[in-house]
C-alpha cells in the first residue's frame, strides 16, 4: 500500500506539481521544512516508519517544486534539488528496512543522480547499516562506485599529470627584500625578531607560524574592509572583534616572513568544478635549511610531514594524496584552538578538493593584494594536461618545477 502511495505522488507531481505555481519567500519555506524534518527524522513513532516516509516524500516534493525567495537572490533549482536528493537516500534507507527493495534502489538511484555523493556514508549502510539488504544489488554497487568517483581525493589522483614547457616563456616570481621600509614596519611592530627567538631555521618558521595564527581569528565568511596588509588587517580584527578570511590571513603570514628575510608566497588552491566557490588560500615559505618549499597554513596552524618526520612541499603533499602515501599532520593544527584538523577531514578531504588549480602572485610583496594601492603584480596558475581551467590569469603553466623553482638568488 505505501508503495503505490509512493508512486502516485510521483505520477502526480508530473501531472500537476503541487508546489509548481508557489513562489516562497525563504522565512514561510523553513517554516513548512522544519516541522516536517521533525518527523521525518523521529524514529520512536515506530518501526514501520509510515510516518516519517511521508514526511520525507512532502520534502521531497517541497524542494523539487518551489521557487524559494531569499530576498535578495531566488535560491537556485540545483541547490534545492541537491537537498531533496538527501532526503531521497533517507526513503531508501527506510524502504529497505521495510524489505521494500525495489523502492530503495529506485530512490537511491533518485539521490545519486541529484546530486548525493556521500561515498562513505553510503559504504557504511551497505555494510551495517541500514541498506544491508541491498548491498549486493548490482546497481546499488554500481551507485557505489559513482560516489566514490566523486570524492576529492580521487577527482586529485585522475587528474592529468604535469609536463614540462619552455622556461623562457614566463617571468620569475620576485620576493620583495625585508630591508623594504613597509616590511621593516611589519618586523617592528610585532616585533618578530622576538616572536621568531634564536633557533634554527625551523624552529622560526614554526614560532612565527603559530604567532601569526594565534593573534587573528579566521573566520571564512567574513571578508574584512581593511587595507590587506599584515598592520592593517590586525586592526581590523582588534577593532571590531572580527576574524578574517583565509586569504586575508595568508597575507598576514606572507608578509611576516618576508619581514623576517623568508622568502615565501601567497597560494591560492582552487577546485576542478567552477561551480565550486569554496577555496583556501594558504602559503608557502623557503627553506635553506631543507632547499625546498614548505606547507604553512596560518588559518590551521598546520604543516604537513611524511611518515619520517620531514617536512613536506605543497607539491610533495598533492604527489602523496594522488599516490596514496603516508601523510602526517602536525598534532597542534587546529581551527580557532576548537577544532583539532586531521589528515582524513583536511588534507584526504578539504585540501584534496583544493589542490587541482594553483594560483600564485609573481610579485610577492609588501600590499600585493591591494584594493587602493595598484600594485600590478601579475599572476601564474599551475594546472594538470589535460584540463582547460576556467580563470585567466596573466601567466598559466603545467610545468610543475616552473612554477614551483627555487628563489632566483637561492644557491645550488
Amino acid at each position: 500500500m505505501k508503495r503505490m502511495m509512493t508512486l502516485v505522488t510521483v505520477a502526480l507531481m508530473l501531472i500537476a506539481p503541487a508546489y509548481a505555481q508557489k513562489r516562497m519567500l525563504i522565512d514561510e519555506f523553513a517554516a513548512m521544512v522544519q516541522p516536517l524534518q521533525e518527523k521525518a527524522y523521529n524514529r520512536g513513532e515506530g518501526k514501520n516508519y509510515t510516518a516519517q516516509l511521508e514526511a520525507l516524500q512532502q520534502l521531497v516534493d517541497l524542494f523539487e517544486n518551489t521557487e524559494v525567495d531569499a530576498g535578495t537572490m531566488i535560491i537556485p533549482q540545483a541547490q534545492l534539488r541537491e537537498q531533496a536528493s538527501l532526503y531521497y537516500y533517507d526513503m531508501a534507507c527506510y524502504n529497505a528496512l521495510l524489505g521494500k527493495k525495489k523502492l530503495a534502489v529506485q530512490q537511491l538511484h533518485r539521490a545519486v543522480d541529484g546530486g548525493w555523493s556521500n561515498y562513505g556514508n553510503l559504504k557504511y549502510d551497505m555494510e551495517q547499516g541500514d541498506l544491508v539488504s541491498v548491498a549486493r544489488n548490482p546497481e546499488v554497487l554500481d551507485l557505489l562506485e559513482r560516489t566514490r568517483q566523486t570524492q576529492p581525493l580521487v577527482k586529485l589522483q585522475n587528474a592529468g599529470a604535469y609536463t614540462h614547457e619552455n622556461r623562457d616563456t614566463l617571468p620569475e616570481f620576485s620576493y620583495q627584500s625585508m630591508d623594504d621600509p613597509n616590511l621593516r614596519e611589519v618586523r617592528e611592530y610585532f616585533k618578530l625578531d622576538s616572536v621568531a627567538g634564536n633557533g634554527d631555521e625551523i624552529s622560526k618558521i614554526k614560532k612565527l607560524l603559530t604567532y601569526c595564527h594565534d593573534l587573528i581569528v579566521h573566520d571564512g565568511s567574513n571578508y574584512a574592509f581593511a587595507e590587506l596588509d599584515a598592520i592593517d588587517l590586525y586592526h581590523y580584527h582588534k577593532v571590531t572583534g572580527k576574524g578574517i578570511n583565509c586569504r586575508q590571513m595568508a597575507v598576514v603570514m606572507m608578509e611576516m616572513y618576508l619581514s623576517m628575510g623568508f622568502k615565501a608566497r601567497l597560494v591560492s588552491c582552487m577546485p576542478m568544478d567552477s561551480n565550486d566557490y569554496d577555496s583556501h588560500v594558504i602559503n608557502t615559505v623557503w627553506s635553506e635549511t631543507l632547499h625546498k618549499w614548505l606547507w604553512i597554513d596560518p588559518s590551521f596552524n598546520a604543516w604537513v610531514m611524511d611518515e619520517n618526520g620531514n617536512m613536506l612541499s605543497i607539491a610533495e603533499v598533492r604527489e602523496r594524496l594522488r599516490n596514496d602515501q603516508p601523510l602526517v599532520l602536525n598534532e597542534d593544527a587546529n581551527h580557532n584552538h576548537e577544532n583539532q584538523q586531521t589528515v582524513d577531514q583536511y588534507l584526504k578531504t578539504y585540501m584534496a578538493k583544493n589542490l587541482y588549480i594553483i594560483t600564485c602572485p609573481m610579485k610577492l610583496m609588501f600590499n600585493a593584494d591591494s584594493r587602493y594601492r595598484q600594485s600590478g603584480t601579475p599572476y601564474m596558475q599551475l594546472v594538470p594536461t589535460g584540463f582547460e581551467p576556467y580563470t585567466h590569469p596573466e601567466y598559466t603553466t603545467r610545468d610543475a618545477d616552473i612554477f614551483w623553482a627555487a628563489p632566483a638568488d637561492v644557491k645550488h
